[in-house]
């Protein structure tokens, strides 16, 4: 989330700057990169909750952790 913000991604604002409380980095993962990106805790999936656009493939940027495992990793600007 915070190099989306730094370089300008439209759509992503990180109003709450990445302490999951706003959820305007919310993105769409494919089943294969929601594999690799790994499960929502329980505080995202609540705050996934209050977005009507969410979905199983749904995630907040700011909560995906940063490692090779998502290296590639394409990731779709909800809505």
């Amino acid at each position: 989330m915070a190099l989306a913000v730094a370089n300008g991604v439209t759509g992503i604002d990180g109003d709450c700057g990445g302490v999951c409380s706003c959820a305007t980095c919310h993105v769409y993962l494919s089943p294969e990169g929601l594999e690799r990106a790994g499960a929502a805790s329980e505080i995202e999936t609540d705050m996934l909750e209050l977005d009507d656009n969410a979905n199983e493939f749904s995630r907040l940027c700011c909560q995906i952790e940063i490692s090779d495992a998502i290296d590639g990793l394409v990731l779709n600007v909800a809505r």
